[in-house]
């Protein structure tokens, strides 16, 4: 159970940090860190997040921040265009959002 405390600790100062994170984004930030590369539908699919859920989603965890403005963008995710089909964004976590994961990996395993 110690391990859960270190990674309890580790979410709620990344929440610090980020006051806007919810559950869903770390869920989402977890698996790309895990899948470099994924797609948005394969991520949505990942996480049982509809599209418009995983958009929204991308759009805080990236540069861009939500479109409403109750949120600012958190630089941990990028999202880039497949090469051979452009409706493909292909998500990869930024050096940020990679040093995130590390510590809450570390977190875990304390």
């Amino acid at each position: 159970m110690k391990n859960l405390g270190s990674f309890r600790d580790a979410v709620r100062l990344s929440r610090c940090k980020w006051p806007h994170m919810c559950v869903s984004h770390l869920d989402m930030v977890l698996t790309i860190a895990l899948n470099p590369g994924i797609s948005q539908r394969e991520l949505g699919e990942e996480c049982g997040s509809n599209s418009p859920a995983v958009s929204r989603a991308i759009d805080v965890l990236s540069g861009r921040g939500r479109k409403d403005k109750v949120s600012g963008a958190l630089g941990l995710v990028t999202a880039q265009f497949d090469e051979s089909d452009r409706r493909i964004r292909r998500l990869y976590l930024t050096e940020e959002g990679q040093q995130f994961a590390a510590s809450l990996s570390a977190a875990a395993q304390q």
